[in-house]
């Protein structure tokens, strides 16, 4: 599950693990994530996305 970056909510995000696009990028440390669910992770007022996964904040640039 993940979190929108900012917004003090209770509300999750769900994620779905799915296969990476190949082998190689599975043992990196990159979350990727479908561009049509990319807005509900948007830092307002900026073109950044952050999530919290688990222990980690993930940031798009």
């Amino acid at each position: 599950m993940a979190t929108r970056f900012g917004i003090r909510s209770s509300a999750l995000e769900s994620m779905i693990v799915t296969n990476t696009p190949s082998a190689d990028l599975a043992l990196t440390n990159l979350a990727y994530c479908s561009p049509s669910d990319l807005h509900n992770f948007a830092v307002p007022g900026t073109k950044l996305f952050m999530a919290w996964i688990a222990d980690s904040f993930v940031l798009s640039l």
